[in-house]
C-alpha cells in the first residue's frame, strides 16, 4: 500500500530539510574539521593567557623572543603552571607558532582549515585570513583585533 500524497508531501519535506542541513553545516568531516579548529584556537588562547603572565599584578613590559617552555617561565618569574605541551598543537603535536612582531605585539598561529569559520567567533583576535591570534601587551585580554 502507497503512503497518502500527503504522507509523500511531508517524506519529501524531510528528506530536503536533511538534505539542506548537510549541505549548510557539511558532513561529519567537516564536523570534524571543526571541531580541530576548536581545539587549536583553544591552544593559541593558552599560549596567549600564559605570555600575558595571569598571576603578576602587571603586564610583562617586554615579550620573549621566542616561546619555549624555559623561556615561559623565565618571562613570567615562575607565577604561572605551565607544562611543556601546554605549547603544542594539540592535534598536529606540532610547536605552536610564536611570531614576535615587536616587544608587545605577538601573533600566535595555527593550521586552522576554516580560519573564517563561524566556528571560531568565540575568538574574536583570530584573523580569519591568517588563521593567527593576533595580539598586544597593551590590549585587554580578549578584546578583538583592529584593522
Amino acid at each position: 500500500m502507497w503512503p497518502s500524497p500527503l504522507g509523500l508531501v511531508a517524506i519529501a519535506a524531510i528528506a530536503g530539510a536533511m538534505i539542506a542541513g548537510i549541505l549548510t553545516i557539511g558532513g561529519p568531516g567537516a564536523g570534524r574539521e571543526r571541531k580541530l579548529d576548536v581545539a587549536r584556537a583553544n591552544a593559541l588562547a593558552k599560549v596567549e593567557a600564559l605570555l600575558r603572565c595571569p598571576k603578576q599584578s602587571s603586564l610583562p613590559k617586554i615579550l620573549p623572543i621566542d616561546v619555549s617552555y624555559a623561556k615561559l617561565r623565565l618571562h613570567c618569574a615562575s607565577h604561572v603552571r605551565i607544562l611543556p605541551e601546554d605549547l603544542l598543537d594539540p592535534v598536529s603535536g606540532d610547536p605552536i607558532e610564536y611570531r614576535r612582531i615587536s616587544d608587545m605585539v605577538y601573533h600566535l598561529c595555527a593550521d586552522l582549515s576554516d580560519p573564517g569559520g563561524w566556528h571560531l567567533r568565540r575568538w574574536p583576535k583570530i584573523n580569519p585570513a591568517t588563521g593567527c591570534l593576533e595580539g598586544s601587551l597593551k590590549d585587554p585580554v580578549g578584546s578583538p583585533i583592529t584593522r
